[in-house]
């Protein structure tokens, strides 16, 4: 399902803000095919706060994430778990939202997008949710432990607001 940018920033976001990465044009090409096989990189189960090492669920950070996991790591057959892999050796990190306890439990109440099932519980007691975002996948890659560190000239981050 693809949706334009009026029907994305008509959903109430936080911030009226999109970023654009070009990435090395070696990977450009390998990216494309991997996008249109991603069948296999997609979980159905979409949760706006999806735990980044949760088979359970997706959001669609994650799922960028994964499929880009997949074409770096050269998985002749891709699979979540080992693209989740990959990103674990490869040094990502999540993003840890403070989530307190009531909104973890009126969240899926009031939305059908959040949910918090696949959160350790150890975790959600502490109110520490780990998920994918934007800036965590754009930390990861300009950052130290970057599998596109060599080619960090040609990452650019080009903020849009509207």
């Amino acid at each position: 399902y693809q949706e334009g940018l009026v029907n994305f920033y008509s959903d109430t976001p936080y911030r009226f803000e999109a970023c654009v990465m070009t990435l090395p044009r070696h990977l450009q090409a390998s990216l494309r095919a991997a996008v249109l096989a991603g069948k296999r990189l997609h979980c159905p189960a979409y949760s706006l706060t999806s735990h980044p090492w949760s088979l359970a669920t997706q959001n669609s950070n994650q799922w960028v994430l994964e499929v880009l996991a997949a074409v770096l790591a050269r998985l002749d057959t891709p699979t979540r778990e080992a693209a989740q892999a990959w990103l674990r050796e490869h040094g990502y990190e999540p993003t840890t939202l403070p989530i307190g306890l009531p909104t973890q439990w009126a969240g899926p109440l009031l939305r059908d997008s959040i949910r918090f099932d696949d959160q350790p519980e150890e975790y959600r007691r502490r109110r520490e949710i780990r998920t994918i975002t934007v800036d965590s996948v754009f930390d990861w890659l300009q950052g130290p432990q970057s599998p596109l560190r060599d080619f960090a000239s040609e990452i650019r981050r080009i903020p849009l607001t509207l």
